[in-house]
């Protein structure tokens, strides 16, 4: 017993030790001087608090405007001459900054005096100053002056290009590379160190999601997108915001945003409720309620570290990446456990790759993770394990459980409570099966209806919320012109077109639909739920007005039900497991293939793949290709969004 007791101090001392050095690290990087947030090297770009970067004028290349978009040459600067905060600013043609009578321009023109200017630190921003103490100003022409009032606040950042395959071997950089790999060897360890004598079968299974985390978080921190404004943006805004306005605001009516300080750096995006005059969010706020955890870390961090504390700076953004990764990684874990309750470990790993490397899940996981649909298929996948549970044995728990997450699931993205008519055909094969899951439901009545209330606690605050707004408990927050057009339904648009297709861009989903056959023979209490759900869900989700999704990396909403869809993709590939060895190569070769297209893919989203006005001739002219293909502007047919909205056919579609 003096053994143990001594041996738990010892291992307390040596947490202890481990803690006291991490809060060592954290703190000796908060420093006070005022270029902290300069980067290291001379090489920058000055980037606006709205996103823009200031760029060197085309057509007037001796002035100084903004431009929103990828940076280039013209937006690339030098800093010379650090003397404190005393800088000369040259542009990548060697032409200084100088100024004249309150005029800023660029040019060859050499006046050692007009070329310095001073950079002054507000948190991780800067304001440029000319030796006088004028201000680098924007007029109404997005023109840069000097000027006695006003300017500008700018990020100053480092000028980074980064490869344009992060995934190509050859353009890896190694010291990065050796640096994630030796901590993920460590994590593995730990983790093996915590869990082995919970993992004592299919360890395999449990180091491919191992693998395929590290996978996800070295993407994630190799593309830096919490560098940028592109984290917190589009339908983000809007599911974002009731987190400063509650936490940080502590004002739910929005009006706050008629009076934002200087160094705001968000955007507010509201709609005005004619009756009430009060504002609300066109989004419900389910995802604030995922968001909540890594806002709370973000907003602690940026009050550590000297950021603006409005919940939009670089720790708020890192920390949302970080919370989706975690939210894909759990759900990888729950995926896994589902997937081993009916197949093989094989057959687990080889859809575990599918799902995570071989769709679109990879995109909204590592690019535009604040989107709902990671979010979704974690508390898909977390719903089907507890409801797995439940029907083994209905615990009060395991009950409530299942109404948070069904609540949540909704409150996230209204139209997948479609997930609880599978939680309703579990396990019905038959009408006889039928009358028996009736009788079951009925025998735990009193589960049922604790499910349901715990459903509507995980919507209460929403309701609360909508009848301050808008004195009604139910709300549409969308407006007249966003709905369903259910007698217009595009589903063969939805599926194959070269706009949005969703078997077009994620085709390792039609060995998913075939599995569904295959379902029937190996797990038929999964065929009725599957069925059900999935042509309901896809008759659902393209008869929305804009069926495409707007600006997205394949069809979008069919990635939050990826966690069921992977029951039948291993109901296929168990077919092939159980054949002749030149036979189960097929899902390998498949995988590959899958997973190299989807990568590769998933780079031209950001080049090639136009947003939203994808046709056959530019998917096909730019197929092999990261750049943009000559003339592929005249190939693009961008939606009618004012047709589209009426419900009135604005695009035939092109297979």
């Amino acid at each position: 017993m003096v053994y143990l007791g001594l041996n738990k101090l010892f291992f307390f001392k040596r947490k202890m030790n481990f803690i006291l050095l991490l809060v060592v690290v954290i703190f000796s990087s908060c420093q006070n001087d005022d270029t902290r947030f300069l980067p290291k090297t001379n090489e920058v770009c000055f980037q606006l608090i709205s996103g823009e970067h200031l760029s060197v004028s085309e057509t007037q290349s001796n002035l100084l405007t903004i431009r929103r978009g990828r940076l280039g040459p013209l937006e690339t600067f030098y800093i010379e001459d650090k003397k404190g905060a005393l800088v000369k600013i040259k542009t990548q043609k060697g032409h200084y900054l100088n100024y004249m009578d309150d005029v800023l321009t660029v040019s060859p023109e050499r006046s050692s005096t007009h070329e310095v200017f001073r950079l002054v630190p507000h948190k991780e921003y800067f304001k440029i100053q000319t030796l006088k103490g004028k201000n680098l100003t924007l007029n109404k022409e997005n023109i840069l002056t000097i000027s006695n009032t006003g300017g500008v606040l700018l990020r100053v950042g480092e000028v980074d290009i980064y490869p344009a395959s992060w995934y190509s071997i050859k353009e890896i950089r190694v010291l990065p590379f050796v640096c994630q790999t030796g901590l993920f060897i460590l994590v593995t360890y730990l983790f093996f160190r915590v869990f082995k004598n919970r993992v004592k079968t299919n360890r395999t299974s449990f180091c491919t999601v191992l693998v395929l985390g590290f996978i996800l978080i070295f993407a994630i921190i190799n593309t830096k997108h919490w560098e940028t404004n592109s984290i917190i943006e589009n339908d983000t805004i809007s599911y974002y915001e009731y987190l400063p306005a509650a936490v940080i605001f502590k004002d739910l009516s929005f009006e706050f945003k008629n009076n934002l300080p200087e160094d705001f750096n968000g955007t507010i995006w509201v709609n005005r409720h004619e009756e009430t005059g009060r504002h609300f969010p066109i989004t419900s706020m389910g995802l604030a309620y995922m968001y909540l955890p890594s806002f709370l870390v973000g907003h602690a961090a940026a009050n550590v570290l000297g950021y603006t504390t409005y919940g939009y700076s670089n720790p708020y953004k890192l920390a949302l990446l970080i919370g989706c990764w975690l939210y894909v990684f759990m759900a990888l874990f729950y995926l896994r456990k589902i997937l081993l309750t009916y197949f093989s470990e094989r057959v687990t790993i080889l859809t575990l790759v599918s799902i995570t490397l071989a769709t679109n899940l990879f995109f909204y996981t590592t690019i535009e993770n604040t989107m709902s649909h990671a979010y979704s298929f974690f508390l898909f996948a977390l719903f089907l394990w507890q409801m797995i549970k439940w029907h083994k044995a209905p615990k009060i728990l395991t009950t409530i459980a299942l109404g948070l997450i069904i609540g949540l699931i909704s409150l996230v993205r209204p139209t997948n409570a479609l997930i609880a008519l599978v939680f309703i055909f579990f396990k019905v094969e038959s009408f006889a099966t039928l009358t028996e899951k009736v009788m079951f439901f009925w025998k735990f009545k009193w589960h049922i209806l604790v499910l349901i209330f715990f459903g509507l606690v995980a919507w209460f605050p929403q309701l609360a919320f909508w009848k301050y707004a808008t004195d009604q408990w139910f709300f549409f927050s969308y407006g007249d012109d966003n709905n369903f057009y259910f007698n217009n339904p595009h589903i063969l648009d939805g599926l194959f077109s070269y706009r949005k297709g969703w078997l077009l861009y994620t085709p390792i989903m039609v060995f998913a639909l075939a599995g569904v056959l295959f379902i029937f023979k190996k797990e038929r209490k999964w065929f009725l739920p599957l069925l059900i759900f999935i042509t309901l869900n896809t008759y659902i989700m393209y008869s929305w007005w804009c069926w495409w999704y707007g600006g997205s990396f394949g069809s979008r909403p069919m990635v939050d039900s990826y966690a069921l869809m992977a029951i039948p993709l291993a109901a296929f590939y168990t077919y092939f497991d159980k054949k002749a060895i030149y036979l189960r190569i097929f899902p390998i070769l498949l995988i590959v293939l899958a997973t190299g297209l989807n990568l590769f893919q998933t780079q031209q989203s950001k080049t090639c793949l136009h947003w939203d006005g994808m046709t056959k001739e530019a998917y096909w002219s730019n197929f092999t290709t990261l750049g943009y293909p000559k003339g592929i502007d005249d190939m693009l047919d961008v939606p009618d969004y004012k047709k589209a909205r009426q419900g009135i056919d604005e695009y035939e579609g092109s297979f």
